[in-house]
């Protein structure tokens, strides 16, 4: 008798911790899937502001006072509808930004004005604050794996508190170099003048991935044991071609801005 009470306990002891490990595996996929998620609408949010800019220095390029400006130091970006106004900025004796260029820009990447002349008028608060975020990250001392760098400054809310996260991504200069070591985020305050947290991107050291014309697909080995984050997205989508993210453990595919796990590894692997 009691070895059957016994042998009934140990059985509900079993289907409790099989429920339990359940219950654990499938909040940590739902983990997974948030994190994914986000990752996926940020590195979609960094490849389009890098078309918007891209077109905005080409329009400016088209301008012979913008081309002869040594005063531009930077540029921030606000939505207007769904189009993004790109304002290049200087600095006025005092320190204080000021607005020198303007022009407007579609999602898409297109002009949608020409490139006008400001009165070199301080910037406006939220746009101030957002131009010395970006200044302030980039003078955080890290390892530096390019001499030709590229920053985006997204606005950020964590905790119910507004600020900003910087992401400081080196720029190769081959078309057939992705470039993933040396990349950082970091979040900072409203103002832009304190820093909140600081994170790298990818695993240590210059590491690049090579890009080759003719190949349909990429891949990455060495990867983080957290898997793929925004900069995975981003470069994916900058060169136009799916990303295989492999760690020790785990392989996925990034495929038109998408995370997905992949249980066999790369096809034909």
């Amino acid at each position: 008798m009691k070895t059957g009470r016994k042998m009934i306990k140990n059985l509900a002891m079993g289907a409790w911790v099989g429920c339990f490990l359940l219950g654990t595996i499938a909040s940590a996929q739902a983990q997974d899937e948030a994190s994914w998620r986000r990752s996926e609408q940020i590195g979609a949010q960094l490849h389009e502001l890098d078309q918007v800019v891209q077109a905005a220095y080409k329009a400016g390029e088209e301008l012979r006072a913008f081309r002869r400006d040594d005063k531009i130091l930077d540029w921030v970006s606000e939505r207007s509808g769904g189009d993004y106004r790109i304002i290049f900025v200087g600095e006025a004796r005092d320190g204080t930004p000021i607005a020198l260029y303007q022009v407007e820009v579609s999602a898409s990447g297109a002009v949608l004005d020409e490139m006008r002349r400001l009165d070199k008028s301080p910037l406006p608060d939220r746009l101030a604050a957002q131009y010395e975020a970006g200044k302030n990250a980039a003078a955080v001392e890290r390892e530096s794996c390019s001499n030709d760098n590229q920053s985006f400054v997204l606005p950020n809310v964590a905790g119910g508190q507004q600020g900003w996260s910087v992401y400081l991504l080196p720029r190769s200069s081959y078309d057939d170099v992705i470039m993933f070591g040396g990349s950082y985020r970091m979040d900072m305050s409203a103002y832009g003048d304190t820093v909140q947290a600081f994170s790298a991107l990818a695993a240590d050291g210059c590491s690049v991935l090579s890009n080759p014309v003719d190949a349909e697909a990429l891949q990455q080995n060495g990867a983080q044991r957290s898997g793929p984050n925004e900069l995975h997205v981003y470069r994916s989508l900058q060169a136009g071609k799916p990303l295989y993210v492999i760690s020790e453990d785990h392989t996925w595919l990034i495929q038109s801005g998408r995370i997905r796990l992949m249980p066999s590894g790369v096809p034909g692997a």
